[in-house]
C-alpha cells in the first residue's frame, strides 16, 4: 500500500482545486494552524508561494 498515500493526496487536492473553482477562493497550501500563529505574531512571517 506504499502509493495508497500518493493516490489519497492526488484524490484531495482534485478536490480542494474543484471547491476553489466553484467557490472563487484562492487555494493556499499552507496549515491553517501556522497561518494563525504568523497572525498573532507566534510563528513564521512569511509563507511559500504554492506551486501552480
Amino acid at each position: 500500500m506504499a502509493g495508497g498515500k500518493a493516490v489519497v493526496r492526488a484524490v484531495t487536492d482534485e478536490i480542494m482545486y474543484a471547491i476553489m473553482s466553484l467557490s472563487g477562493q484562492e487555494y493556499v497550501d499552507a496549515y491553517a494552524a501556522n497561518v494563525k500563529a504568523a497572525e498573532s505574531g507566534q510563528g513564521p512571517e512569511k509563507f511559500p508561494e504554492p506551486e501552480r
